[in-house]
């Protein structure tokens, strides 16, 4: 497939199966965390490009602390929690399970993957994972101050890998997540799953005005 042939922009997901992720707690002590959880944002991102609009993944962050939910400034690692799910047929599940970035961590025990049907109906709990993006409307003077100050971001998160991925501003992000591509800025949300597939981007995630609840129920510790 070329790069011409490459999925972009929205599609839809159909959460019959749902694929869940758990980095061991050796993995995480030793740090290994942020570097799996970018591996698996990759994995979906990839196998969602060489999909079809009709059967892509999405990706959540059940354990995923809000913003109020945590001291200022004691934010974490940790905040984003134990687990990453991601949903879609098992056929799009099994590409993302066996991609090279996560295989080597399934290998060594550093991850543990488990695909189940989704049996949850229509009502379930639910989480969402959006990505904001509102700065697209801003000035080209914005653009380039905001260029900066993600540069900033991006230095301060490889500085401090492991232990720090948030930060107090703007209000509306819960947390940012570097991937492959740059930095994302994402907030979580809790609702109800209405049933049926969800409009979800390229890199498994929904709109940010409208936030598609998948059926996983949050799993927030204190």
């Amino acid at each position: 497939m070329s790069e011409n042939d490459l999925l972009v922009g929205l599609g839809h997901c159909d959460p019959k199966f749902r694929l869940r992720f758990t980095p061991s707690p050796d993995a995480l002590a030793m740090g290994a965390g942020p570097d799996i959880i970018r591996g698996i944002f990759a994995a979906v991102h990839h196998a969602n490009r060489h999909s079809t609009r009709t059967d892509m993944a999405a990706i959540t962050l059940p354990g995923a602390r809000l913003k109020g939910e945590v001291p200022k400034g004691a934010r974490g690692f940790g905040d984003l929690g134990d687990t990453v799910v991601v949903f879609g047929s098992e056929d799009i599940l099994d590409r993302i399970r066996s991609d090279h970035r996560l295989a080597k961590h399934c290998r060594n025990g550093a991850l543990k993957a488990r695909l189940r049907e989704v049996s949850e109906k229509q009502g379930a709990e639910g989480v969402a994972l959006t990505r904001i993006r509102s700065h697209e409307k801003k000035t080209e003077g914005w653009h380039r101050r905001n260029e900066a100050r993600r540069a900033r971001r991006a230095e301060r998160i490889a500085q401090t890998a492991g232990t720090q991925l948030g930060y107090d501003k703007p209000s509306h992000r819960d947390i940012y997540i570097e991937a492959q591509h740059g930095v994302f800025d994402l907030a979580v949300h809790r609702g109800a799953y209405k049933g049926g597939p969800v409009e979800v981007n390229t890199y498994g995630l929904s709109r940010h005005s409208a936030p598609a609840f998948l059926p996983e129920a949050p799993d927030v510790r204190p």
